[in-house]
């Protein structure tokens, strides 16, 4: 199988997941402006350490970082002006906020995450709602 090469992209988002849809996908360079000394993997390392030492999921560890650390998550996401890092914030926490009803629906009736999700959606309408408009 003959390799291809992906250049000039933009990303226009950078997301955490616990089941990539390409395991085998491998990121080989990464350009950002320079903005401090922040490590570029901090906020994933922070939360990798947060899930694995509270056993929790990784939308509830994101969660606690950024709001631990909001630093770690500006510089994750590239810097920005404060107008949109607040639109950014409200976003974020539109997606956690429902993420989170499904995890402890999940957890408390012993459910998978996609039986969750639809017991969520009819429970919590308006955090759907929100969940929704984010997409």
């Amino acid at each position: 199988m003959k390799r291809r090469r992906l250049r000039n992209l933009k990303l226009l988002e950078v997301s955490l997941v616990d089941n990539p849809a390409n395991p085998h996908a491998r990121i080989a360079l990464v350009k950002r402006r320079e903005e401090g000394n922040v490590n570029p993997n901090a906020f994933a390392d922070a939360v990798a350490a947060i899930k694995k030492r509270d056993g929790i999921s990784a939308t509830a560890a994101a969660r606690k970082v950024r709001k631990r650390f909001p630093e770690l998550y500006v510089a994750m996401q590239g810097g920005g002006t404060q107008t949109h890092q607040r639109e950014e914030s409200a976003v974020a926490k539109a997606i956690t906020d429902f993420l989170e009803r499904v995890d402890k629906v999940a957890a408390e009736r012993r459910v998978s995450k996609s039986a969750a999700m639809t017991i969520a959606r009819r429970e919590h309408p308006a955090a759907f709602r929100r969940y929704q408009d984010t997409r």
